[in-house]
């Protein structure tokens, strides 16, 4: 587990992760920070520094070599797969916890890791954080596919109307789900591997399985 995160922690992480990243990819991983700790804000304000650094990592893996991806998943799998078992689509993901942990052990927190390596396909019963980084993602402003766009002006359109906690939290689900949906269409749609989890996750949430703590 980490320490207490700090501001100053994050203003140096973003400092950090620059090498890592080129400078469209940077500007993606700002853009998820900011909408990571806006779902942060409604759903887990006691932790949205840890949500911002999560959302910093997220793609820490993303421009390193296939090979490197390969070595990190090897020394920290935590999606518990065989590396070749894994869409090339994947393999950043896969990746990320193990270049957290080598690279970045401060940040190496079961949370942390567990929102990147999931960030890309979601899973079944995903916690609300890994649900915060997953859905920060697609949702980021600087996205311009209309299904991205869309499905964030679902949320904005409907969170102001949720009095509840209960409801925060089905508006929450339903996006997920929603987001899900629009995943496994994406990558169909373009003839690409589906890892067979995202359609395990869509099929939990349709079904009216819950997000865990």
């Amino acid at each position: 587990m980490t320490t207490e995160i700090t501001e100053k922690d994050i203003f140096l992480l973003k400092e950090r992760i620059k090498p890592w990243l080129s400078d469209k990819r940077y500007a993606h991983v700002l853009s998820v920070e900011e909408e990571a700790a806006y779902y942060a804000d409604i759903y887990l304000c006691d932790r949205t520094l840890k949500v911002r650094a999560a959302a910093l990592l997220h793609d820490i893996a993303k421009e390193i070599s296939s090979e490197k991806q390969l070595k990190y998943i090897k020394k920290f799998d935590i999606i518990k797969c065989a590396p070749e078992n894994l869409p090339k689509a994947v393999l950043h993901a896969a990746a990320a916890p193990g270049v957290i942990v080598s690279e970045f052990p401060e940040f190496a927190d079961d949370e942390i890791l567990s929102a990147v390596a999931w960030h890309t396909t979601g899973r079944p019963a995903m916690t609300v954080f890994d649900a915060l980084i997953f859905l920060a993602d697609v949702t980021e402003a600087t996205r311009k596919h209309e299904g991205c766009k869309k499905l964030r002006e679902f949320f904005r359109n409907n969170i102001d109307a949720c009095k509840t906690d209960a409801e925060r939290a089905a508006l929450l689900e339903k996006t997920v789900a929603k987001s899900l949906e629009d995943t496994i269409k994406h990558v169909k749609g373009k003839g690409n591997e589906l890892f067979p989890i995202t359609a395990e996750a869509e099929k939990y949430f349709l079904d009216g399985g819950h997000l865990s703590e």
